[in-house]
């Protein structure tokens, strides 16, 4: 690693809030929980399709969908200075193209909106899914996928996460979809543990989780003003430090795919396939 890799990769760390994976990281480098969904959409996705893949944040997604496409997949995201680093990181990468400019974008077969959705505020995602049916094709696909409240922030007035703004339950987030879209399909992203004790024991997160003294420190200060704006602004390594946390190792994918609905309610990410 050379001096210019190293001061390059220490001021990333340093910009890294932990809203988004750090930038300028492969596909393969970034939480095997934010692959499951990018993966799943590639299965979805015919070869041919034209695809966009809205609020691409660092790209990694956008270039693992072009690695199996004929037609250039395209990242849109209104930041600038993240648009400019992944045109630089994936310089190599095939069928790839990135934008900031809204103006640019044209009709697609396929949308993909994941990680996003719950960091707008609520009477702004009608308005957004109405410009999704603008961005599609005839019979195309919407791709989304988000955290589940049921699981993230059980019974809390604002989301846990400082980043997010408005979190859904399945039940909330489909029937809003269907209001936009003729078919919707939710999916649900599952730890197997999680799922063997659903289905071994009849677990539930609502009825059954029992949290620790310090997961219910962190969630009770998680709705207070002052500690959440100050939690968007620091790095994650000053957050870690200050909570007493090491940073994760990565860990092989230990997630399952399900469509049974009390399994969905228990599931950390949810996954919407949804059809105009």
């Amino acid at each position: 690693m050379n001096l210019k890799h190293l001061f390059c990769r220490c001021l990333d760390e340093i910009r890294n809030t932990g809203e988004r994976p750090i930038i300028n990281t492969k596909f393969e480098d970034v939480e095997p929980v934010l692959q499951f969904a990018y993966k799943f959409a590639s299965k979805k996705i015919a070869e041919n399709s034209t695809v966009l893949d809205f609020g691409c944040g660092g790209g990694y997604g956008t270039e693992y969908l072009s690695r199996s496409k004929k037609n250039i997949t395209v990242g849109y995201d209104c930041d600038a200075a993240t648009i400019r680093n992944n045109r630089i990181f994936f310089k190599s990468a095939c069928n790839l193209s990135f934008t900031d400019s809204y103006a640019q974008l044209k009709r697609y077969d396929v949308v993909v909106f994941f990680q996003v959705i719950e960091h707008l505020r609520k009477d702004n995602i009608e308005c957004c899914l109405k410009q999704f049916k603008g961005l599609l094709n005839d019979g195309g696909t919407f791709l989304l996928a988000t955290v589940n409240k049921n699981i993230t922030s059980h019974k809390l007035k604002k989301p846990i996460m400082p980043f997010h703004i408005y979190e859904f339950t399945p039940g909330e987030l489909s029937d809003l979809l269907k209001r936009f879209f003729s078919r919707v399909n939710c999916n649900g992203q599952i730890d197997a543990d999680v799922l063997n004790n659903i289905r071994s024991a009849g677990w539930s997160y609502s009825k059954d989780f029992d949290s620790g003294i310090r997961t219910k420190f962190i969630r009770n200060i998680s709705q207070i003003g002052i500690v959440r704006c100050a939690a968007r602004h620091l790095p994650l390594f000053v957050k870690r430090f200050l909570l007493g946390e090491r940073a994760p190792k990565m860990q092989q994918s230990n997630y399952e795919l399900t469509t049974v609905p009390s399994e969905i309610d228990n599931s950390y990410i949810l996954m919407y396939e949804c059809q105009i």
